[in-house]
């Protein structure tokens, strides 16, 4: 599984869905399931997913980037709502897996649909109040971006560890399979840490311009780790 898998990545087809501009579609995405998890009725979640695969189609990505799922995410959908579907409403179980797998394929309609730079100033935008208490904007849209790649990223490591310890017969090994996910994990939060060390974020007092932007494909001075 490539660690891109879960969200996605930016896929141009010149779609109607890829022409809606960046802040917009966020904005409306973003209500859209914020909606749907305060209400949580049948007709949310199925909505939810509807909207979803309708817009994913629209938008003419390769069904395959567009609604191929993890098994391990699956299996974690399946975990959250075991509980809800033995201990209490069925009903409810499946409206949470809707909303969830909902969630997750129109987020796939933002990053698929929109470059990451578009995506990040949409999200520096929207956090400007952050600014009256403290919290700078674009140090949230950084964040944003760095989330976005560390997610799959660990997603994608546990995938990789787990097939190797399938390989060599010691799956039900939860040392062997936990400890090479941690030091991954280390090792990429160091490097992404140098990176966005050397773009001067490293010290909270730091001057910085707001009119600078975050380099699509990494940040000033140094690249946040791109493990393929």
């Amino acid at each position: 599984m490539n660690h891109h898998q879960l969200f996605g990545v930016h896929t141009p087809t010149g779609s109607w869905v890829h022409r809606i501009p960046a802040l917009p579609k966020l904005t409306a995405i973003s209500l859209v399931i914020l909606a749907a998890a305060w209400t949580r009725t049948v007709p949310a979640g199925l909505g939810l997913l509807v909207l979803a695969v309708v817009l994913l189609v629209a938008s003419r990505v390769p069904w395959r980037r567009a609604f191929l799922i993890s098994p391990l995410f699956l299996f974690m959908v399946a975990f959250v709502c075991s509980y809800p579907f033995f201990f209490g409403s069925r009903v409810q179980a499946l409206v949470t897996a809707c909303i969830i797998i909902g969630s997750l394929l129109l987020s796939r309609v933002i990053t698929l649909t929109t470059p990451m730079m578009d995506l990040v100033d949409a999200m520096v935008w929207l956090a400007r109040p952050l600014d009256w208490v403290g919290i700078g904007a674009e140090r949230f849209g950084l964040a944003a971006m760095v989330m976005l790649r560390s997610v799959p990223y660990l997603a994608d490591a546990f995938s990789r560890v787990g097939e190797a310890a399938r390989a060599r017969g010691i799956e039900r090994n939860l040392f062997a399979r936990v400890t090479p996910v941690v030091v991954d994990a280390v090792y990429y939060a160091q490097r992404t840490g140098e990176a966005l060390g050397a773009r001067g974020l490293g010290d909270a007092g730091t001057p910085r311009s707001p009119q600078r932007r975050i380099p699509e494909d990494g940040v000033r001075g140094g690249r946040v780790p791109d493990h393929e």
